[in-house]
């Protein structure tokens, strides 16, 4: 039995380590993307915080807010836009 392992079994660990290491950072991003979502939800004041969460956690389209919601697509769009507007604030995006 070899005591050294091959280049090319080598380059796979290292493969397979970095690609262990951008998911770790990319589950640690998703997390911390999460809860400063969460954040701004907590801090709209309704009914901005209905279509936020109508949108991100319930998966509505616009319209169907607008309608559930009896606003205008254009105000439920508004309310999408600043809050994207500060997620990227608070992210540093």
């Amino acid at each position: 039995m070899p005591s050294r392992i091959s280049a090319r079994m080598a380059q796979t660990v290292s493969t397979i380590m970095s690609r262990m290491r951008t998911r770790l950072i990319s589950a640690r991003q998703l997390r911390e993307d999460a809860r400063c979502l969460q954040r701004i939800i907590r801090s709209e004041q309704e009914p901005g915080r209905r279509i936020l969460e109508l949108y991100f956690i319930e998966k509505c389209s616009v319209d169907d807010i607008a309608t559930r919601l009896g606003l205008s697509p254009a105000m439920v769009r508004r309310h999408l836009l600043r809050a994207i507007h500060r997620f990227e604030e608070e992210r540093g995006s």
